[in-house]
């Protein structure tokens, strides 16, 4: 029976129902527009999409509206495509072409997007229509923009990129990387890296490394030494990093090298120059002790000898002469003293103390020290301490007071008339001592090189008041290192100069200073042996080993002087002997003043044979080397002190009144 119209008209609307049903559901938007671009219908998406574009009417992209006008009015980020878009769809409705397929940035108003764009003609009841169809391909678009943006970067640059699987087999190089190594691709593709690049030079802990980072699934960067395809060695920086899948399982191992053969070569180069900076710095101080020892060694018997014919000289002009060469040889050592602080601060071997230290005192002291040379000169000198100066601050007085000596020593020298004047004070917490002169005064270009080692303002000074040049250095580095500074606050030709050192002021209570006093206390000599007597070494018996013979006579002269019963040894080998003869008893003294520089047998050698032996005596260094470390290397050789030359009588009588109290004598 056939089907009566109503029916046929019925199936019709449910096939159209299903058909938009399922347009509906598709996720590309489409919309069908008639012969003159009028949309006809649209899917749910093609509205989701006309709600979110941004900058069009989204009526006109709804039913009624015209596609083609669309197009025509596009304006911004979209209008680039959109002429092309609208000549292609009248085409396809004018029956000239069938279908058109292009893809367009779109800004939705939050992003910019990508779609494809699809039109297709169709005949409808004798006239030409279109279906439009978007698809969303922004994800497709950036993967494969990303990818070919990576892929110009890792075959444009000049670092070498390989590309491994898990098994780190190599897949795929770069460019670069043949630039490199002298590879090709075809070379190392299926290849493990270090197959192929490492060579009998490369590192084994860089190996080890690299091949432990990639065994734990870790990045790693590395420097590595290489080979090339001909052989020759070249430096890498190399970057591993593993790439793994959404499971995290590793897919592939990337590494970035970058040639560092270069740098490396130029970080050898200073590394050698700095050797051989630390080689000529080595060699410099060698000079220095060298020349100490011969210098301090003759001037200990010089001003030894002059001090003892002083005691006994009968007449004003012996006693002037002998003035004259105490002088001038305490001078020239001091000038040998400076020249080797120069030497300490420049290694950073100069040791600092951190003591209670009373700097209204020694400003005081100093001034007084100093006096009657500027008076001498027709100069005053005067110091003006601030009560609010505390009366311990933590510091080192030996170190201050060379400071502040060398300050005022130096305004004095340079002021021919009219006064130096010592001003202290405390502002920020910080210790203020200047010193302000109506000295001679110096020019812009001098007060620039004032602070070098071995300058002055010119030649002229140098020779019109003599001098090295090094007092201002020192003062200036011992500034520093004490935690402050040593500047120059102003100067002017032929009116004089003011100099300020800053250094930290912490105050010490009284508690830790009387603490401090009880330590001096106790190294103070006993009772039984006070270096305030005329006898202070009366009933000691001393060994003294000394090559020099006249040295070894003044020594002598001083101790016997004191009250001491010298014994003598001109070398290592000889007190060695004295002490631990062969079958008989050997000497026992209180005490042994040990020269280093013998022959035959060293001090150094002689004081370790002793301590081997089990002899427990003190033992006082005596050496004209005076360099940074030569206390402790006597102190690790045995000795339980050091002395320098030239001697200092009472020091060293102090010393050994010290020692012979507090250090325990036998000889096992």
């Amino acid at each position: 029976m056939s089907k009566t119209k109503t029916q046929i008209q019925h199936q019709g609307e449910r096939g159209a129902s299903f058909v938009n049903t399922v347009l509906d559901a598709h996720s590309a938007h489409i919309a069908i527009v008639d012969h003159g671009g009028q949309i006809v219908t649209v899917n749910q998406s093609w509205l989701r999409f006309a709600e979110a574009n941004d900058g069009i009417d989204s009526a006109s992209l709804l039913p009624g509206g015209n596609y083609l006008a669309v197009c025509d009015a596009a304006v911004g980020d979209c209008a680039a495509g959109a002429p092309e878009i609208a000549k292609a769809l009248r085409s396809i409705l004018a029956g000239e072409q069938h279908e058109y397929e292009r893809k367009y940035a779109c800004h939705s108003p939050t992003e910019l997007r990508w779609f494809s764009i699809t039109i297709r003609g169709f005949e409808y009841e004798g006239a030409r229509h279109a279906v439009i169809n978007h698809v969303d391909c922004t994800d497709d678009h950036l993967d494969r923009d990303h990818f070919r943006k990576l892929s110009l970067v890792a075959r444009a640059t000049s670092n070498a990129v390989i590309i491994t699987d898990a098994s780190e087999r190599i897949e795929w190089v770069n460019e670069g990387f043949t630039r490199i190594t002298g590879y090709e691709a075809v070379d190392v593709l299926g290849k493990r890296p270090a197959d192929v690049l490492q060579g009998p030079a490369t590192s084994i802990d860089a190996k080890r490394a690299i091949k432990k980072a990639i065994d734990c699934g870790e990045p790693i960067k590395t420097e590595i030494l290489n080979y090339t395809k001909d052989g020759d060695p070249y430096w890498l920086e190399m970057d591993v990093q593993p790439i793994r899948d959404e499971n995290g399982e590793i897919t592939n191992f990337i590494a970035i090298q970058s040639d560092i053969t270069e740098r490396v070569e130029t970080d050898k180069k200073l590394r050698a120059a700095q050797a051989e900076a630390e080689t000529a710095a080595k060699t410099k101080s060698e000079f220095l002790a060298n020349m100490s020892h011969e210098l301090r060694t003759p001037l200990t018997a010089i001003l030894g000898f002059t001090d003892i014919l002083a005691e006994s000289a009968a007449n004003n002009d012996k006693s002037e002469i002998l003035s004259t060469i105490r002088r001038n040889g305490r001078h020239l050592l001091e000038l040998i003293n400076q020249i080797l602080d120069i030497s300490k601060l420049e290694s950073g071997a100069f040791v600092i103390e951190s003591v209670p230290t009373n700097p209204r005192q020694i400003v005081k002291d100093v001034v007084e020290t100093l006096r009657m040379p500027a008076e001498s000169k027709n100069v005053g000198v005067s110091a003006n301490c601030d009560d609010a100066i505390p009366e311990r601050i933590v510091s080192d007085p030996l170190r201050l007071k060379q400071i502040v000596m060398n300050l005022v020593g130096n305004a004095i020298k340079f002021t021919e008339c009219g006064e130096v004047r010592v001003d202290a004070t405390v502002l920020d917490d910080a210790l203020h001592i200047n010193v302000i002169d109506t000295g001679i005064g110096m020019n812009r270009d001098a007060a620039v090189n004032m602070f070098k080692p071995f300058s002055q303002a010119d030649a002229s000074v140098t020779r019109r008041f003599g001098g090295t040049g090094l007092g201002l250095s020192i003062s200036q580095k011992l500034a520093e290192q004490m935690g402050g500074e040593l500047s120059l606050v102003s100067s002017e030709l032929g009116k004089g100069t003011h100099l300020r050192v800053k250094l930290p002021c912490i105050s010490v209570d009284a508690d830790e200073a009387i603490d401090h006093q009880r330590y001096l206390k106790c190294s103070k000599p006993s009772d039984r042996f006070d270096s305030s007597f005329d006898m202070p070494l009366k009933g000691m018996k001393i060994l003294l080993v000394e090559d020099g013979p006249d040295n070894r006579r003044l020594v002598a002269h001083i101790l016997s002087k004191r009250g001491a019963n010298v014994h003598t040894a001109v070398n290592g080998l000889e007190c060695v002997n004295k002490i631990y003869p062969d079958g008989g008893v050997g000497l026992t003294p209180h005490l042994i003043l040990m020269d280093m520089q013998m022959p035959v047998l060293d001090g150094y050698q002689a004081t370790r044979e002793l301590r081997n032996k089990g002899c427990t005596l003190p033992i006082v260094a005596l050496t004209a080397h005076a360099r940074p470390g030569d206390r402790d290397k006597c102190l690790e050789a045995g000795c339980d002190e050091f002395e320098t030359k030239p001697i200092n009588r009472d020091r060293l009588i102090e010393c050994i009144v010290n020692l012979v109290r507090r250090v325990p004598a036998s000889v096992s």
